[in-house]
């Protein structure tokens, strides 16, 4: 599972069926073209990802208040909370958006 953390590489363009639609040069310029597109709107996506971590912020708090075991104890301050949520938050956001240069890069090289 090292590849979940890994923002490069990929992996399943290596199953032979699909190595051989990227033969196609119709298909890889589908593929590029869709990838610019939501590229384009990479602030958009990286907004829409803040705003629903603000929205679901109080859930997530009273989810863990009332489980535990995620973010951290069940019985930790509002304090820690809120600092492992946006921890999390951050992670998401930073590892989107290297996936995003890794991604245009490599498209762009085909």
């Amino acid at each position: 599972l090292e590849f979940i953390n890994n923002t490069a590489g990929f992996r399943i363009i290596n199953a032979s069926w699909i190595s051989r639609m990227f033969n196609d040069p119709a298909f890889v310029a589908a593929v590029k073209a869709r990838f610019d597109s939501y590229y384009n709107e990479k602030a958009i996506i990286i907004n829409h990802i803040e705003e629903m971590a603000e929205k679901n912020e109080k859930s997530a708090f009273e989810n863990n208040k009332l489980w535990g075991g995620g973010l951290c104890d069940k019985n930790g301050s509002r304090e820690t909370f809120d600092a492992a949520y946006n921890e999390q938050v951050s992670y998401v956001i930073n590892w989107l958006s290297s996936r995003f240069e890794w991604l245009k890069t490599a498209y762009d090289a085909m």
